[in-house]
């Protein structure tokens, strides 16, 4: 790989008051680092600071802040501290597989080992290894085996056994002040003060014969990529650092002093050389104590080419090195940490935003053999490079990213006329179903909340008394009542805009508080209800044979715990329904019961305990065997729908009232294999109205993975791609964990109001609208990459909005540029649909960057056939057109699951992906270009105009640069001048004389 296009870029936060105290750096480069923290020489103890630059430093507390090209002083609380340091320290270094842990080795000959995050704990204290300890290597494959070079002796010692020696070489008034392993493990390379150069299998008891003496006292030593190669720094005799590269093939003799590989001379006097070296990008890093630049070799084919220098304006360095790999992101090659006299600065080497891995392991290394093993040479492997990080091929050519989103100008348009939308409708004014979800429509209906007229009720009076009445007695009079508060749901079709004359749905004693009508073309015409009155009511929507309805009738009625607070058929699963209730008598008891109304029975019902009003189940979009759970006080639960399982819980920020959950995808437009990401919106605190995302990919991921053998045609991991995972990678994977402390990977909020937010994801496009009851506009979000950003076009109501329900997508009209259909409900009795889409000039072609494979839940075919063949596992086979708008067809795409048997190999599942492309249209992207406008034409004219002048000559002197301003001053306006002549045109003296 080729780097000479790369570049240095400072990090604008730093930490700017740490001063630089050490004053025996020996077994290290004066500062190390690994994904979390850095430690460091500080006032005769060892200094903690986060690498975290962004969040864990403190603006207030900076002294002597200034500008300084846009960067800024900042400052921690207070440098953490490791106080239990009783001598000199003379080597500190991280553990490669474990980035809490930091080995610390001192003058007295102990080696101490702390526990970073928890609280600098000192673990282990290994004594009398030698006189003095200078330097420590970890084993590359193995967390158990560490090198530790005294004074006078080598140490192989195991850590999980209280760091006990295993290996102890003598050397003879020798002290290792570097040693690093090869990457097999097989020998063990170092420097000594008596400028020994030497190789030596630690694992044996022989004395270490294979050295040379070098003609210049060596300072540090690291592995080149070739398995024989090294790179070595030292000071030559005129304290001037020096540079080598060798080849360690052949026994070492005095032959290498001529046959080295690569040799650099400075002339930095008394400034000691600092390397490191980066195996995967093949880069040797090379600086020096007190000096300003750091340069970049790159060592592939052993050319030690001379790619990229950074050149610190303001300071020099004191200590250098770079973050583990995988602390980095995907876009940079790595993260230099510069630790000048009073501050410490990230560096990042990127090229420029290119993208420079294909794949980054996050976490630190795992240990793949014991200590047993190794010394016993019974398991020695070496740890496999792609295992950490992989480099795109060369000849990979990114696709281009667009700078401006395509929905940039998304708006919705409300039809003008009256005879578009849908009128003269009955709505109930006093009730507000559950989260504001007071429309529901699919391909055929509408529903919504209605009143009750006309002997829902008997009134009750007592006729003993005459005047206002107020409750009832014995002696009573009864009579017909009307029943206000929505105890019934209007029902229109949407086949015919118009004046419509509403069915009534009604089967509750009490209002109607949740329900869902079916979107498949088995449940089309299915609705179920829910009400306080503990039951949940699937009906049945009847028609004659000319299409109109001609009433309701129940099929199946469930009799619930307590009051019913959600219902909802699921999407993918033929037959099944799901109901959520509290416990009568329970405060923090909650019921959910799985049914299947095709056999009219509770296939599964789950018991859980503490947990109040849960208000939402959303079913993962796609594969839908994982269900999730929202509850009061922000609690998510995500459950096994097969065993009713629990695999995980959080508490989302949307803590202050109900929450509502939408499945995100973030590989929209390349067909996943399932949703991995929850999008939660509701109130945060002070009534902020936000929705905020959260990445359960860990619990998604491995649920399917162990559950379900899934073969969806071209379908690809919830993964994000090359282009896109590293932009939003921060590194943070430990800011993730399960459980409570779950951190959202983005967030935003709209505005302080009481209004209950409402809202719709659309995962084709990966946008978010979001409105709110009794306000009057819908917003439209793009959540590319987990940050959400606005659109610049919203739609904009003349009335207040009472509920939204979305078409699905296989309705959107594709030659009108429509991306999303709503039905907007107002208090006034409408439904008007507003289209939402986005201006086009060439709309006969068929706009095939917008409506490309992204996964949309209504426009693209694949089959899945559900197999059993391993137990427990869900095979879920499918194919689908590899045309242009794959989307999920949740229509005609279902499958059955059995829920109540505990044999879960009959599965079977049947998923289709059907296409937006009309036959009559051709795409966008093989249409001819368009013919140039006069307007355009002009506007051309000019820019080269304006071109050619910029290209004129310029003047290259100071001569040739008067001559011009001569030339343009003869040629300018004489009149209003400085210089300007008299022309007479003043009033002379006697003009106004009489």
């Amino acid at each position: 790989m080729d780097w000479s296009d790369s570049v240095f870029r400072e990090h604008v936060k730093y930490y700017g008051d740490v001063e630089f105290t050490a004053d025996n750096i020996v077994g290290d480069n004066g500062i190390v680092c690994s994904k979390k923290f850095m430690a460091f020489r500080y006032n005769k103890k060892v200094g903690i600071l986060s690498t975290d630059f962004e969040t864990n430093i403190d603006e207030k507390l900076a002294q002597g802040r200034k500008a300084e090209y846009g960067s800024k002083v900042y400052t921690t609380t207070q440098v953490d501290q490791i106080e239990d340091i009783d001598s000199e320290i003379n080597v500190l270094q991280f553990d490669p597989f474990n980035d809490d842990r930091l080995f610390v080795g001192g003058s007295n000959g102990t080696l101490s080992i702390y526990d970073i995050g928890s609280n600098n704990n000192k673990v282990l204290c290994v004594n009398e290894l030698s006189s003095c300890v200078y330097s420590v290597a970890s084993h590359p494959s193995s967390s158990e085996v560490l090198a530790v070079g005294g004074n006078g002796n080598l140490n192989l010692i195991d850590l999980t056994k209280e760091g006990q020696s295993v290996r102890n070489t003598p050397l003879e008034n020798e002290s290792i002040v570097r040693m690093t392993f090869a990457e097999n493990a097989s020998y063990l390379r170092g420097v000594t003060q008596d400028k020994l150069l030497f190789t030596h299998d630690p694992r044996t008891a022989d004395a270490m014969d294979n050295c040379v003496k070098l003609r210049y006292a060596p300072t540090n030593i690291v592995n080149l990529y070739g398995e024989t190669q090294i790179a070595v720094a030292g000071m030559t005799s005129f304290l001037e650092p020096i540079v080598f590269g060798y080849d360690l093939a052949a026994k070492l003799d005095d032959n290498i002093h001529e046959t080295y590989l690569f040799k650099q001379n400075y002339s930095h006097k008394q400034c000691t050389p600092f390397i490191r070296y980066d195996r995967f990008s093949q880069i040797l890093y090379v600086t020096f104590q007190s000096v300003a630049d750091l340069t970049c070799f790159n060592t592939v084919d052993n050319s030690f080419e001379k790619q990229a220098m950074y050149h610190s304006v303001n300071d020099t360095f004191m200590g250098m090195d770079i973050l583990p790999k995988h602390a980095t992101k995907k876009r940079e090659i790595n993260r230099v940490l510069k630790f000048a006299k009073n501050r410490v600065q990230q560096i990042v080497h990127t090229r420029g935003g290119k993208l420079i891995w294909d794949s980054l392991h996050k976490e630190a290394k795992k240990s793949m053999c014991s200590c047993d093993e190794y010394v016993n040479e019974s398991k020695n492997v070496a740890y496999p490079d792609d295992e950490v990080a992989k480099l795109v091929p060369v000849d990979y050519e990114e696709a281009k990213k667009r700078s401006v989103s395509l929905y940039l100008h998304i708006a919705g348009k409300e039809p003008l006329s009256q005879t578009e939308k849908y009128f003269d409708l009955k709505v109930s004014s006093t009730v507000n179903c559950n989260l504001g979800l007071n429309v529901k429509t699919n391909s055929k209906y509408a529903l919504f909340p209605a009143p009750t007229y006309g002997g829902g009720a008997l009134g009750i009076i007592q006729v003993s008394k005459p005047g206002r009445k107020k409750q009832a007695t014995p002696n009573t009079a009864l009579f017909p009542a009307p029943t206000y508060g929505g105890g019934a749901l209007g029902i229109i079709q949407v086949s015919k805009p118009g004046r419509k004359k509403q069915a009534q749905l009604t089967a509750h004693s009490d209002k109607i508080t949740t329900f869902d009508v079916g979107q498949t073309a088995e449940n089309g015409q299915l609705v179920i209800t829910g009400s306080p009155d503990t039951k949940a009511i699937i009906q049945k929507i009847n028609e004659d044979d000319n299409h109109n309805i001609t009433g309701c009738e129940t099929l199946n009625t469930v009799q619930c715990a307590g009051k019913v607070t959600f219902v909802g058929f699921h999407p993918r699963i033929k037959n099944l329904c799901v109901i959520a209730s509290n416990k009568d008598g329970a405060k923090d008891v909650a019921f959910v019961y799985f049914y299947d109304y095709g056999k009219g029975e509770v296939v599964r019902e789950v018991k859980l305990e503490n947990t109040n009003n849960i208000m939402d189940v959303q079913f993962e979009t796609v594969i839908g065997l994982i269900a999730a759970l929202s509850s009061s006080k922000g609690n998510v639960k995500l459950m096994d729908i097969r065993t009713g399982n629990i695999l995980t819980e959080f508490k989302a920020d949307t803590f202050a009232r109900d929450t509502k959950l939408f499945w995100k995808t973030n590989q929209a437009g390349h067909k996943p294999k399932y949703y991995t990401q929850l999008i939660c919106l509701g109130f945060g605190t002070s009534s902020v109205r936000k929705f905020s995302v959260y990445d359960l990919e860990n619990v998604v991921a491995k649920y399917y993975k162990d559950n379900c053998a899934i073969s969806v045609g071209e379908a690809k991991e919830e993964e994000q791609g090359k282009a896109d995972a590293d932009d939003d990678d921060n590194g943070d994977d430990e800011k993730k964990p399960d459980g409570d402390e779950l951190q959202n990977i983005g967030t935003l909020s709209f505005g302080v109001s009481n209004a209950i937010p409402i809202g719709y994801y659309d995962g084709s496009d990966n946008l978010l609208y979001v409105s709110s009851i009794g306000n009057r506009k819908i917003r439209v979000y793009e959540l590319l990459r987990n940050n959400p950003r606005e659109m610049n076009a919203s739609y904009q109501s003349k009335e207040d909005i009472q509920g939204i329900s979305f078409a699905l997508k296989q309705e959107a009209k594709v030659k009108k540029v429509e991306l999303a259909k709503c039905f907007k409900l107002s208090k006034d009795g409408v439904v008007s649909p507003i289209s939402f889409s986005i201006p086009r000039k060439r709309t006969d072609f068929f706009q095939d960057d917008l409506y490309s494979p992204v996964l949309d839940v209504v426009n693209s075919t694949y089959e899945v056939d559900l197999k059993t063949e391993d137990m427990n596992k869900v095979k879920i086979d499918g194919t689908q057109d590899d045309l242009y708008s794959p989307v999920l067809d949740v229509v005609n795409s279902t499958y059955e699951v059995d829920l109540k048997t505990e044999d879960m190999n009959k599965v079977k599942i049947d998923v289709n992906y059907v296409d937006l492309k009309p036959d009559d249209m051709e795409l966008l992207s093989n249409a001819p270009e368009e013919e140039e406008t006069v307007y355009q034409k002009r506007r051309k004219s000019q820019i080269n105009i304006m071109e050619a002048e910029k290209l004129k000559e310029q003047p290259k002197s100071t001569e040739q640069a008067f001559d011009q301003f001569a030339r343009m001053v003869a040629d300018a306006p004489t009149a209003n001048r400085w210089d300007a002549e008299n022309i007479g045109t003043e009033v002379a003296d006697d003009e106004w004389d009489d």
